[in-house]
């Protein structure tokens, strides 16, 4: 079974095989009208394909899919998102911003497990590594971490680079298969690593998306690098609603998060939503000042 087969299988293969004309875009690379002239309003949606013999061909995924495509990439270069890391806001990303937060969110076992794979075909005593099963491991996963990074419209959500996240967990695996014929302090390293890895993850269990490792600080200092989904999407609002449920006293109390309202409300749950701004103006004006939305007494 292919990739192909298994995204069409995702969505019963709703709209697969429609024509590329078909559709409606609203990414400039794929509309042919112009955009609209507001930062995050949306365009009139066209098909550059129309007409052409290109429109005619029938499309290899379901038509949800593509249309999702164009979605993200007209947020990468029209929408006018606001990016924040290491505490700078700008309106547009930074090339290396997926980079760094692999390398502040990813366990540092889990980082140090990956140089032993690399090092590994070095290290292994009578064995040759392949180089082409390498890199059939290892280039898909790069070019997908080149392919996000190359998009620098908007930095938000380090989840963009979770497809090279099971390419790479098999290339990392090589640090523990080639380990049975590498020194036996190796092995103990491999070991070590693998312990600090599932150790550091498990220490902040539940709180799994707050995580950052200890390279800066962990979680109580993530916020001064990374926000929005990489540190919150509303996941700790039903377990503040229980705590507050046993603590009645506590009061006032009110809680700003990243979730969004219509997914989940917190005053659904009556919690009393603080409207403190989670990101400066869309229109290019300054934030509001911090003495005047919080925080506040409570």
């Amino acid at each position: 079974m292919t990739v192909m087969h298994v995204i069409n299988l995702g969505y019963g293969f709703e709209g697969t095989g429609a024509r590329l004309d078909e559709l409606r875009f609203i990414s400039p690379t794929l509309r042919d009208s112009p955009g609209a002239s507001l930062p995050g309003s949306i365009p009139r949606p066209g098909n550059r394909f129309a007409g052409t013999l290109w429109g005619r061909l029938p499309i290899p995924v379901p038509a949800n899919y593509l249309l999702g495509i164009d979605r993200q990439k007209y947020d990468f270069d029209e929408a006018g998102f606001w990016s924040y890391l290491r505490g700078q806001w700008r309106q547009s990303g930074w090339w290396y911003y997926y980079l760094y937060a692999l390398a502040i969110k990813e366990p540092l076992g889990t980082w140090l497990l990956a140089l032993l794979a690399l090092a590994a075909p070095f290290a292994a005593s009578g064995r040759t590594g392949n180089c082409r099963d390498e890199l059939l491991v290892w280039a898909p996963a790069a070019a997908v971490l080149l392919l996000v990074s190359s998009q620098t419209g908007f930095n938000h959500h380090m989840r963009y680079v979770l497809p090279m996240f099971p390419l790479a967990y098999i290339g990392i695996s090589r640090a523990a298969r080639d380990s049975q014929h590498t020194p036996a302090l190796l092995r103990l390293l491999v070991l070590a690593a693998l312990a600090w890895s599932v150790g550091s993850s498990l220490r902040h269990y539940p709180h799994s998306l707050a995580y950052f490792n200890e390279a800066v600080g962990g979680p109580r200092r993530g916020h001064e690098h990374l926000l929005d989904s990489n540190i919150d999407w509303g996941q700790d609002l039903l377990l503040l609603k229980r705590w507050l449920d046993r603590h009645p006293h506590v009061q006032p109390i009110a809680v700003a998060h990243q979730f969004p309202d219509w997914m989940l409300d917190a005053a659904d749950i009556r919690i009393p939503p603080i409207p403190v701004p989670a990101v400066p103006p869309r229109d290019g004006s300054p934030p509001v000042a911090p003495e005047k939305t919080g925080p506040l007494p409570g």
